[in-house]
């Protein structure tokens, strides 16, 4: 029987790390990111976790925790520039 959260996370995988590989190339696609979206999409994770430990499904969990760990980095990436871009402008006046 096919297990379509195995698919699903593997899926959800390849492309996180399609995605690390660009961002390891080019920092500035990080521009374009949504905060909101980021944090959203971070706790949608933290679901997907929990959900995935109450069924005691191991390797969904290890699977979706590259893309929890991702998105929660773009996060902070994003909270930080936001943060440095706000300090500027004060230092500005």
């Amino acid at each position: 029987m096919i297990n379509w959260f195995i698919i699903g996370n593997m899926t959800t995988f390849i492309g996180t790390i399609l995605l690390i590989r660009t961002l390891f190339k080019n920092r500035r696609t990080l521009k374009g990111y949504n905060i909101i979206g980021s944090l959203l999409t971070s706790f949608a994770m933290v679901c997907f976790i929990i959900a995935f430990y109450t069924i005691n499904d191991l390797i969904s969990i290890g699977l979706t925790m590259v893309t929890f760990l991702y998105w929660i980095f773009v996060t902070i990436f994003l909270f930080k520039n936001k943060i440095n871009k706000k300090n500027e402008v004060k230092v500005i006046k």
